[in-house]
């Protein structure tokens, strides 16, 4: 894909209307991650948002600890069909570390040993127990195994 490709695909994540249970007023949120790079759920991509000065993998769904304070639930990505985030946190997609590292290293907004890759900055607390912490140290390893130094 080119850039100008990837660029038009990041804008055209598509919107839906939620019902809020608390206030009973209606909201438009994206329907993915904080604008994803691909808004495609089978492609390895659509794990990985643009967080500020970074790229986000987000490869979880859910959080054990329900933070009060959590910025999270913002999508309807986020959110389980009682409309709050899944107690126990579900992979957003079938795509292995290796895809989505190799799909993102491959994407024109990617620089070697440059762009600051973030982890869990819009899915859950990457170091919560479990496969979430195995998965977040798991993707690190993969950055190094291919010799890349970017900074997380």
């Amino acid at each position: 894909m080119t850039k100008n490709e990837y660029v038009r695909l990041a804008n055209t994540e598509p919107l839906v209307q939620l019902h809020g249970n608390i206030s009973g007023k209606d909201f438009v949120v994206r329907e993915y991650t904080y604008g994803v790079l691909v808004p495609d759920y089978n492609h390895p991509l659509s794990c990985v948002s643009v967080a500020n000065s970074s790229l986000s993998i987000d490869l979880w769904v859910g959080c054990k600890w329900q933070c009060a304070y959590c910025q999270v639930q913002g999508s309807k990505q986020d959110l389980a069909n009682q409309g709050t985030m899944p107690l126990n946190p579900q992979r957003r997609n079938q795509a292995t570390i290796e895809e989505i590292v190799d799909a993102l290293v491959d994407h024109p907004f990617f620089l070697p040993n440059e762009t600051v890759i973030s982890i869990g900055t819009a899915s859950t607390e990457p170091l919560a127990p479990g496969a979430v912490t195995d998965s977040t140290f798991a993707l690190m390893d993969y950055f190094v195994k291919k010799g890349l130094k970017n900074p997380f």
